[in-house]
């Protein structure tokens, strides 16, 4: 089988291994689609806080299981996979935070991902699709958009609240659609149109061009009074200062986005706003997320690019670049 690996910082190397043969209470699955990340991207580049090398890189999964243990064949099942791997032991774990583990080793990060032809995992990991109608092109984005939905439960969003979500990336938009999916009322901001074109198409509110417009035409819809809640998806240190200037008194500030750099904080209005301060890492309950993305209308809209695995090396000078036409891309296999 073939596997691809970043054998250091902006470099790729294609690799020629034999397909795994799985152990007891193991799957062998054979690649569908795999989501291409953010924090994929920073990997690549060596912009990631947590990265080692030489890494495999790859956690946004839609396979196919072929074999359980060394002997069982199965027949064909179209899976996704809890790519987040946790010692069960440290106080995150034991408190239900599994998603913070002390230790945690994330596929495609800490530990080889799915940038490969076949992968073995736990089964304990298999993430079974029950929807039929849920293609396996959207079966990998099940992750990613869980990362959106453990957002919008960690900030007991109410109906009818009113959001405002910096970058219309995947993590924004999938946070969108969940804060949406309860009542709220969304706005996003981003600085590129075909992001917010498609974030349109999946139930904003309204939209800010931060390349073109002030951001005061938004915060004017809320008669002057500032957001319920501001959401940070994409990391970036304007974006993150943005929230707290736009959010209102007593509001809440959910960030999610990653950055590798010390952000300084407003720390006088933080107080005198009192505001409420939440941090978004991961998720926990991934599976609750299928039956979201199965009731989503054009939800595949977020789909812009679907990238042969050969070809994947080729494809990130466009995503390095930071090829604006791209907001969600996966590898075919």
């Amino acid at each position: 089988m073939k596997i691809l690996k970043v054998v250091e910082p902006n470099k790729f190397e294609f690799e020629e291994r034999p397909i795994p043969v799985p152990l007891r209470n193991e799957a062998l699955l054979k690649m569908l689609y795999c989501g291409i990340c953010g924090s994929d991207v920073k990997v690549f580049t060596g912009n990631h806080p947590y990265a080692s090398y030489p890494r495999i890189m790859g956690h946004e999964i839609s396979a196919e299981v072929i074999q359980i243990g060394p002997d069982k064949l199965n027949p064909p099942a179209v899976v996704s996979v809890n790519p987040y791997f946790t010692c069960g032991k440290c106080s995150a774990c034991i408190n239900g935070k599994q998603n913070c583990c002390l230790k945690n080793e994330t596929m495609g990060v800490q530990r080889d991902g799915a940038y490969a032809e076949y992968i073995v995992v736990p089964v304990e990991k298999l993430i079974t699709n029950t929807n039929p109608s849920l293609d396996e092109d959207l079966l990998a984005l099940t992750e990613p958009f869980a990362v959106g939905f453990h957002a919008i439960e960690r900030a007991d969003i109410q109906r009818n609240e009113r959001i405002l979500i910096f970058g219309a990336g995947p993590i924004g938009i999938f946070t969108m659609i969940s804060a949406v999916n309860k009542g709220a009322v969304v706005d996003i901001a981003d600085p590129h149109y075909d992001k917010l074109r498609i974030a349109m198409l999946l139930g904003v509110s309204d939209i800010a061009n931060t390349k073109e417009n002030d951001l005061s035409v938004l915060y004017n819809n809320t008669f002057g009074n500032g957001y319920d809640v501001c959401i940070d998806a994409c990391g970036s240190k304007e974006s993150i200062y943005d929230c707290f200037k736009f959010v209102k008194t007593g509001g809440k500030v959910i960030l999610i986005g990653h950055s590798k750099e010390e952000i300084i904080m407003p720390h006088a209005d933080i107080v005198k706003k009192e505001l409420t301060i939440i941090a978004s890492r991961n998720s926990i309950n991934l599976k609750a997320t299928h039956e979201i993305i199965k009731n989503t209308d054009m939800l595949n809209s977020v789909i812009t690019d679907i990238v042969p695995f050969e070809e994947v090396p080729d494809f990130y000078k466009r995503l390095v670049a930071k090829d604006d036409k791209i907001v969600k891309a996966l590898i075919r296999f």
